[in-house]
């Protein structure tokens, strides 16, 4: 909290000079792969620990810099987290249980919309805005795949949820897309 909330911030703005663009760049990497192993070495996900990291520099410094020195990085590692998202699914187990997760899919997708319509037309927004705004919200976010690997991993479901929770963001996107 110390480092994210005070040093952090102070480090970042020591480095927004423009001879310093190696050591800004340095200084967020080496962050997010800091607080990454120290909240996996605390038993948390990396992921979260990425996450955090992020959440702390954008309190820092310009951030129009920080997002110019990050712009690279980001696509290396988007594609490295869903290389590695693919990589821990079981196809063997999807297959066998497409039911259950086509089933799901659809539960999800049609609660996600009627729930999101209902509570924006309860505030008065009007019914075509209502239901734009819940087809908008329709896709469940890459977080859910950290949150489902860690119930896993920590033995809180006897149930597979990881693939589970990917097939439902995959279902939900590509719905809100053809949607």
């Amino acid at each position: 909290l110390t480092m994210g909330l005070i040093v952090l911030p102070r480090l970042l703005k020591a480095v927004e000079r423009p001879d310093m663009e190696e050591a800004r760049s340095l200084v967020i990497i080496g962050t997010c792969f800091g607080v990454a192993l120290l909240t996996h070495k605390l038993g948390y996900s990396a992921a979260l620990g990425a996450f955090l990291a992020g959440a702390m520099s954008s309190m820092g410094g310009q951030t129009t810099k920080l997002h110019e020195t990050a712009a690279p990085f980001k696509d290396v590692f988007g594609a490295v987290f869903f290389v590695s998202v693919g990589m821990l699914i079981d196809p063997r187990w999807l297959i066998a249980n497409w039911q259950v997760t086509l089933g799901l899919a659809f539960f999800v997708i049609a609660a996600r919309i009627g729930v999101n319509f209902l509570a924006l037309a309860s505030v008065g927004e009007g019914h075509a805005a209502s239901m734009q705004a819940a087809l908008a919200m329709l896709p469940i976010g890459e977080f859910s795949f950290i949150l489902a690997q860690l119930a896993q991993r920590e033995g809180l479901s006897g149930k597979p949820l990881y693939p589970l929770a990917v097939m439902l963001c995959l279902a939900t996107t590509l719905a809100s897309a053809q949607l």
